[in-house]
């Protein structure tokens, strides 16, 4: 039988038939008794007649196909039996290592451009039985697919690629053969075609070559494996080179003006490999037309000075059968030449060369003519979204730069940089300017791009900022914006300041309703913009809010300026009866579109400031007739003048009224003349804290004979003109300082003559009644010194 029947089975190459097997005598298979022969099922002949004896078998040919047994069987023969001996045969087989070896064509093991020796396929098929190219079987006993791996040559450093008929290479087929756990090929055809070339290179021409052999290629290998002197062999080698032709292919365009349509000659391209960065220039001819085919490779090779000079990339020898441009992308660039002056370059592209004899037609390539790129920025508050700026110790500035005229595709820088527009000089933080800078490829020509610059406004109350930008190309600057009075670059940040008083003084006093009036002044606003300003009002001594009736004291007011700068009335309606020694701070907060742009809130700013006094004044009156002295006569037209001087202090600015009415002392009411009370006003404004006032009453007195009349006063403090203060009164019925006595024409009094000469009365009458009346005077002098007061009248 077949040690191996995997091998042998159904493979004509492979037969039991035929095998000779000598029967001896002797160990030593030297005296031969006779032969056995095999049959198509490997079984033999019988020898008869043999006697009982140790007997000894050799094989002394094997059957076709298979290898000679040289091992000796010994054989016990016994009486009146048959015996049997089986033996195996090893049939033929080539453990054999079929290596493809990929090279390319022109380079042998160097790869060029972006392409690759390893992944070439190779299809190897096996027949059971002899053919040649005529008789071969349309379908193979067993076939498989093998790929090429790149390998580093262990002696050479140096990547190799290759295949075996190995498991490890294995891409799909038949189960392998295998004699004794290695991979084996029995005998017959064997076929090798590579299938699929490489990435990068091209199927045709496609051959191999047996290494070590005469050199002759073939397109489709055959070979067989045989016998030979009891001795399997593969024909021909079993290492074989493959090699294949890189794709090669071409580049072609034509170059022209856009508007103008104008060919361009004379411009000169740059073609670089992105996989070796080998790269040459080719140029334009008059009519615009570059191509790396029109002219021999071989002419004035990379030159890259005229239309007339041959392109050539790679490795290996120039041909000019073959593309100039090996399997790979490549970078196509536009070069500045003269043919090109004026105009716009295209931005860099890509090209890929994947098909062999290929001509990449680029097509029409239009410069457009140069237009200087313009730039057009609009600055606004992150915060506020508008040209109007929030004060913060952080404030952010978005700044979109619309542009025009660039080139699509290529790399731009737009740096910008705040200015003060009151200096025009950069605005500095911390010794550093502030700026923003973003790199930016656009897709269009025309676009836009955003900056933000971020920096603390603090120090920009009532200054307006400028945003100055700037795009460069290359290290090259190509346009800026640097208008200082461009409003749509500017962000405008306020300043307010605020001045607080009633009635345009810093003091008031403990009164029951005070209008404070806050006068904001503003600077930096823009014109024509609705803002609101919010105020508060702040207790000095705590830094809190004022507090009446457990309530904050606020006010707000909304106004659209026709200037940047002006001023705006902020108004608090408020009881001060109860805040007498507080000062009173009005903060105030600007806002714009209900966001806060600016404040004022400095508790320690006089000008925001307002101090609530109490009014401590008692006021002292003396009342005397005109010429000082403290009787009036009964006549008409009389005048009594009260004289008015106070205790405590007046508030300087403010505005005063005194009262007067007189008063009948006898009844405790007021006088009346003609029915009507007898009254006196005087409205004053303070110019010193201490002061004396006369007020002036002139009446009618010839119905009021022998009357005591008393000047009651009042006095008011009417700075706020919508309602009048009372700040001191004196009214004491009794006081004799405030009371001035109607004379009585019917008392008979001495005159300065005394008795007239011819007087009729007799001077005993005189004398009696002079001695009666000095009496009656010694006593009133007495009533009076105790009363502190003597009115004296002698006619």
């Amino acid at each position: 039988t077949s040690s191996n029947s995997s091998i042998s089975d159904n493979n004509s190459c492979y037969s039991l038939e035929g095998a000779v097997y000598g029967l001896y005598s002797d160990a030593e298979a030297s005296q031969e008794i006779g032969k056995l022969i095999t049959d198509v099922n490997g079984d033999s002949n019988t020898i008869n007649d043999l006697s009982p004896n140790t007997y000894y078998v050799k094989e002394i040919a094997a059957p076709k196909g298979f290898v000679l047994d040289s091992k000796i069987y010994p054989v016990e023969v016994k009486a009146q039996e048959t015996t049997k001996l089986e033996v195996k045969d090893t049939p033929g087989n080539d453990p054999v290592s079929i290596t493809l070896n990929k090279v390319d064509s022109s380079t042998g093991e160097t790869v060029q451009g972006g392409a690759s020796l390893a992944g070439a396929e190779f299809k190897i098929s096996y027949y059971a039985g002899y053919y040649d190219e005529k008789t071969l079987p349309s379908q193979a006993t067993r076939s498989w697919v093998v790929a090429t791996q790149e390998k580093i040559n262990t002696i050479t450093k140096r990547p190799v690629f290759r295949t075996l008929l190995k498991p490890e290479y294995l891409v799909s087929g038949d189960e392998l053969y295998f004699h004794e756990g290695i991979v084996t090929m029995p005998l017959g055809t064997i076929t090798i075609e590579e299938i699929k070339a490489p990435t990068g290179y091209s199927l045709e021409n496609k051959y191999l070559e047996v290494v070590g052999g005469d050199g002759t290629k073939f397109t489709k290998y055959i070979t067989q494996v045989t016998m030979d002197n009891n001795i399997p062999l593969l024909k021909g080698g079993n290492e074989f080179s493959v090699p294949n032709q890189i794709i090669r292919g071409d580049i072609e365009g034509v170059k022209v003006g856009e508007s103008t349509h104008k060919r361009l000659g004379n411009v000169p391209f740059k073609i670089t490999s992105k996989s070796t960065g080998e790269n040459h220039v080719i140029v334009t001819d008059k009519n615009g037309q570059f191509s790396t085919k029109r002219v021999a490779h071989s002419k004035n090779t990379n030159a890259g000075t005229s239309y007339n000079d041959g392109v050539w990339f790679g490795s290996d020898k120039v041909d000019d059968s073959l593309g100039a441009l090996p399997y790979d992308t490549y970078i196509v660039e536009e070069l500045k030449g003269e043919g090109n002056k004026g105009y716009e370059l295209i931005p860099a592209f890509e090209v890929t060369i994947d098909e062999n004899k290929q001509v990449v037609n680029l097509g029409t390539l239009k410069d457009e003519p140069i237009v200087p790129p313009t730039l057009k920025t609009t600055a606004v508050d992150k915060a506020t979204q508008s040209h109007v700026g929030a004060v913060s110790s952080k404030t952010i500035i978005v700044d979109t730069v619309a542009y025009t005229n660039l080139i699509p595709g290529k790399e731009y820088t737009l740096k910008g940089t705040l200015m003060v527009k009151e200096t025009k000089e950069p605005l500095m933080v911390d010794g550093k300017e502030v700026t923003a800078e973003k790199t930016f490829i656009p897709k269009e020509k025309n676009g836009k791009e955003e900056l933000e610059f971020s920096f603390p406004s603090t120090v920009l109350e009532g200054k307006t900022v400028v945003a100055f930008e700037r795009v460069s190309t290359d290290k090259v600057e190509i346009a800026t914006h640097t208008d200082i009075n461009d409003e749509d670059q500017s962000v405008h940040f306020p300043k307010i300041g605020t001045k607080a008083s009633v009635d345009g003084q810093k003091e008031v006093t403990t009164k029951n309703e005070v209008v404070l009036v806050d006068e904001v002044s503003y600077e930096n606003l823009i014109s024509g913009k609705e803002y609101t300003l919010s105020g508060i009002l702040m207790d000095k001594k705590t830094n809190s809010p004022l507090l009446i009736n457990g309530k904050e004291v606020k006010s707000q007011t909304k106004f659209t300026p026709n200037t940047s700068s002006g001023s705006v009335d902020v108004t608090f309606i408020f009881s001060a009866s109860e805040l007498g020694g507080k000062e009173v701070v009005a903060f105030e907060s600007l806002k714009s579109e209900k966001v806060e742009i600016a404040t004022h809130t400095d508790i320690n700013d006089e000008g925001q400031t307002v101090k609530i006094v109490k009014q401590n004044i008692k006021i002292h009156t003396t009342a005397s007739a005109s010429d000082g002295g403290k009787t009036i006569k009964a006549t008409k037209d009389v005048t009594i003048i009260d004289k008015i001087t106070h205790e405590g202090k007046f508030i300087i600015g403010n505005k005063y009224k005194l009262k007067g009415i007189l008063m009948d002392k006898e009844s405790g009411k007021e006088v009346l003349v003609n029915g009507k009370p007898v009254t006196a006003e005087k409205e004053f404004v303070a110019d010193k804290e201490q002061m004396e006032l006369n007020l002036s009453f002139t009446l009618d007195a010839s119905n009021l004979k022998g009357k005591s009349l008393v000047v009651f006063e009042e006095l008011y403090d009417v700075t706020n003109v919508s309602k009048e203060e009372k700040v001191s009164e004196h009214k004491d019925i009794n006081d004799e300082g405030q009371t001035v006595k109607v004379e009585n024409p019917t008392t008979k009094t001495l005159t300065k003559e005394g008795v007239k000469t011819g007087d009729k009365a007799p001077l005993f009458l005189f004398l009696s009644t002079f001695a009666i009346s000095f009496g009656s005077l010694a006593a009133y002098v007495i009533y009076k010194k105790r009363n502190k007061s003597v009115d004296f009248i002698v006619k």
